[in-house]
């Protein structure tokens, strides 16, 4: 069972071209928030993504950046329909 956050941390994380599939990020990401998409592409659910940095340093090609990273621009397409916008508003009214 993943864990659920309280408080998101940061930007969500996305996955930029470049990822080799390796799986490391799926295994080290307590919340279930990255996972093998139909077109056996790794992507990261924005939505249960808190921004942890927890996937971000085992990635051996560096290809998992938070949103807020000039590289997100690179985004795969298969990680499209899983961002999350509106992650500003939501770390903003959390600050409150």
């Amino acid at each position: 069972m993943a864990r659920t956050f309280k408080k998101r941390h940061g930007a969500p994380y996305v996955i930029i071209e470049g990822c080799i599939e390796c799986n490391i990020c799926v295994r080290v990401c307590p919340y279930d928030a990255i996972f093998m998409s139909d077109d056996f592409e790794i992507v990261v659910d924005g939505a249960k993504c808190p921004g942890c940095h927890r996937c971000y340093d085992p990635c051996p090609v560096d290809a998992i950046v938070p949103m807020d990273d000039p590289r997100a621009a690179k985004i795969r397409d298969s990680n499209r329909p899983f961002v999350l916008e509106n992650w500003p508003e939501l770390l903003a009214t959390q600050a409150k």
